[in-house]
């Protein structure tokens, strides 16, 4: 299975990702972008996205990114620092490779809101569960089958 063929069954199985508001919009062996559009089910009480659905896009993209290499990945730790928020429109992850060792693969997150603030960043530590999920593809641009 090629790598786009391996984001595609993770964004088609994947509940929050699958919701058809998420959107691969870019992706490399070092990098993935993923957009959501804020829906009512996100928001917390206040009114604004939650802070679990911030951590869980966050996760997500961080596991793409790392999958870059074509490796399977899980979730060893993760911490994100929430520093605002925003109650509609669409929201950006970024997900930056910035260690790939022989077993383990950091990755830094950054979410962006509306005027490309800020909204939270973080890093996560991912442990590489098997050898190769497929073959590298050489494109750095795909889609999910939506529109991006």
């Amino acid at each position: 299975m090629d790598r786009l063929e391996f984001v595609n069954r993770w964004f088609n199985t994947d509940q929050f990702l699958s919701s058809g508001r998420a959107k691969l919009v870019a992706m490399d062996e070092e990098h993935a972008i993923v957009t959501m559009t804020i829906y009512p089910a996100i928001l917390n009480i206040a009114g604004t996205v939650h802070g679990g659905a911030l951590y869980t896009l966050a996760d997500n993209v961080a596991g793409i990114a790392a999958a870059g290499d074509g490796r399977y990945y899980v979730t060893l730790n993760g911490g994100l620092n929430y520093l605002r928020s925003q109650r509609e429109g669409q929201i950006r992850a970024e997900a930056t490779v910035m260690h790939r060792g022989s077993s383990t693969c950091m990755i830094n997150v950054n979410i962006y809101g509306d005027n490309n603030k800020l909204l939270a960043t973080g890093d996560f530590n991912f442990f590489v569960a098997n050898k190769k999920n497929g073959s590298r593809a050489p494109s750095k641009e795909v889609n999910n089958g939506a529109q991006a």
